[in-house]
């Protein structure tokens, strides 16, 4: 059995590998661009600062300005986001 928090970070992780996975394949960068569409704007930058421009935490912090606490709080829902658009899309 699962404690409470593993649950959600299990799904997290497995949200991003599949995002991961799919930036590193060229041919599903072209669908995955339009998916971007379909997110808040701030799920967009924070996404593509994290894998498009390869920035950790505290760099993509410094980049946007928010606390470290908030973009650990964010990026996992930029993520989820993202893999939710995905599956929508058929493109997972």
């Amino acid at each position: 059995m699962l404690a409470p928090g593993q649950a959600k970070q299990t799904q997290t992780t497995q949200d991003r590998d599949l995002i991961v996975g799919a930036w590193s394949l060229s041919s599903d960068e072209l669908r995955l661009k339009p998916s971007l569409s379909h997110l808040t704007q701030e799920h967009q930058a924070l996404l593509l600062l994290a894998y498009r421009d390869h920035l950790d935490q505290r760099a993509l912090s410094d980049a946007t300005g928010l606390s470290l606490r908030t973009i650990g709080y964010k990026l996992p829902d930029a993520r989820h986001a993202l893999a939710a658009v995905l599956d929508r899309l058929a493109l997972l």
